[in-house]
């Protein structure tokens, strides 16, 4: 089968009145009675219906944790339950919910934080991503993140109005490109840009690395950036430990002095991704249940047999 970079353009399901309907319902009801309502009417449709998702998710369980049978249907199952419970997450944040935060590696953000330079916060698609801006925004820098621009108006609103809550504003990204320009002048201002850094969007640059023990390929664009612009970069990931507790964690993606010194620039571009590609499989090692890329990541599945 021919190999192909695979592109995430996935949005958030359901209409604007049905998004407005749960930030009103989630503003009285108790989270633990929305994750058992999802658990027992919608997850398995999700998981009857959803078929390449869950077929991308089945190969993930199998070929990176070796899981086969029951334990393989458990892990897919709670997969698509933690994912749901992130969703309803957001729109309880929407609606006012707040919730606890534990930080594990923070010094690494307040260091850079306190510095006059901008630098980029490196988000992925484990736990709940959306959350960092909710609970990790400075007081000391504006802050500008990357998110796609398909994303249903309700949704966009919602986002925009939280984050900038916590001087955080929005660079939708689409066809025009013009969100480089914005990265760019964000960065050359000493604020903070937040990417996403495990998923293609735009440029199709990758690069080979290795992820839970697999070759695969990275996209190149945010460590282009760091290394162009001469900035630098943190990994961030907000995995979900109960119902209202999610633990922050903040990894430095810093080359020494032997590679700032003896690589060339595309070398010290891929020698970051690499040092990303480990933070993120140390991450998703702890939390593989919360690995929310439902498409074929390591171009495994042979999209002929659907």
């Amino acid at each position: 089968m021919t190999k192909t970079t695979r592109q995430w353009t996935g949005t958030t399901s359901g209409s604007s009145w049905m998004h407005r309907s749960l930030i009103q319902m989630l503003r009285f009801l108790p989270l633990r009675f929305m994750y058992g309502f999802a658990a027992v009417f919608v997850l398995p449709f999700c998981i009857a219906f959803n078929r390449k998702p869950v077929k991308a998710i089945s190969q993930y369980f199998k070929g990176r944790h070796g899981l086969r049978g029951t334990k393989l249907a458990m892990a897919v199952w709670k997969n698509h339950y933690l994912m749901m419970q992130v969703v309803i997450d957001r729109f309880a944040a929407y609606g006012g919910t707040r919730f606890r935060y534990e930080l594990e590696g923070n010094e690494a953000f307040k260091e850079l934080e306190s510095q006059p330079e901008g630098f980029i916060l490196l988000t992925s698609h484990v736990g709940n991503s959306e959350m960092v801006g909710y609970s990790l925004g400075s007081s000391v820098k504006p802050m500008s993140a990357l998110v796609y621009a398909g994303e249903a108006a309700s949704v966009m609103e919602n986002r925009r109005r939280l984050l900038e809550q916590h001087n955080i504003h929005m660079i939708p990204v689409n066809e025009t490109l013009d969100h480089l320009f914005m990265i760019n002048e964000a960065l050359a201002n000493g604020n903070i840009v937040g990417m996403p850094a495990d998923r293609i969007i735009g440029s199709q640059k990758v690069f080979d690395t290795t992820f839970l023990n697999t070759p695969t390929k990275f996209p190149l664009g945010p460590f282009a950036t760091a290394v162009q612009r001469d900035v630098a970069a943190v990994a961030v990931f907000m995995m979900k430990e109960s119902a209202k507790q999610y633990r922050l964690i903040v990894r430095p993606i810093k080359l020494d002095g032997k590679e700032q010194t003896s690589l060339n620039r595309r070398e010290r571009m891929v020698a970051m991704g690499h040092k990303y590609a480990a933070a993120l499989d140390e991450v998703v090692k702890r939390y593989p249940c919360q690995w929310f890329n439902y498409y074929d990541f390591w171009n495994e599945l042979n999209d002929n047999n659907e």
